[in-house]
């Protein structure tokens, strides 16, 4: 009786199977593969950073003072990777350091966010730490 139910179980399955088995092992089906735009690193990719982010400059009266602290700016990315807008989301609790911060993610370079291989553009948080260092 087992032996029954598994054979048939076996040529009910083989019927919802229409799909086909390609030469490389993966399953494939009539359809054309999406093409990935030039700007997409994969089909789903977050906002990256392009190469290195822009320096840093930590403001010398901030140093003076021993200022330290974080600063996060969201950047809003638009679908070619250029910044349409940077906001300060968490402060250094000190105006130049958060100056200095914003400036540095207006400029550096950013790879904007895919969805099915199309770039949508995205945001991107962009962290700096700021230590005293003397």
């Amino acid at each position: 009786m087992v032996w029954l139910w598994l054979r048939v179980g076996f040529a009910f399955f083989s019927l919802l199977l229409p799909l086909v088995v390609s030469s490389e092992g993966a399953i494939a089906n009539d359809e054309p593969a999406p093409l990935l735009d030039p700007a997409c690193s994969s089909m789903n990719a977050p906002a990256t950073i392009s190469g290195k982010a822009a320096p840093v400059d930590y403001p010398e009266i901030a140093r003076e003072q021993g200022a330290t602290g974080v600063t996060i700016v969201q950047v809003t990315l638009k679908p070619d990777g250029t910044v349409a807008k940077a906001v300060i989301v968490r402060s250094a609790s000190n105006a130049s350091l958060d100056q200095s911060a914003l400036k540095a993610a207006t400029v550096s370079k950013y790879t904007p966010q895919c969805v099915a291989g199309k770039p949508i553009g995205g945001s991107y948080p962009f962290q700096v730490n700021f230590t005293a260092t003397r």
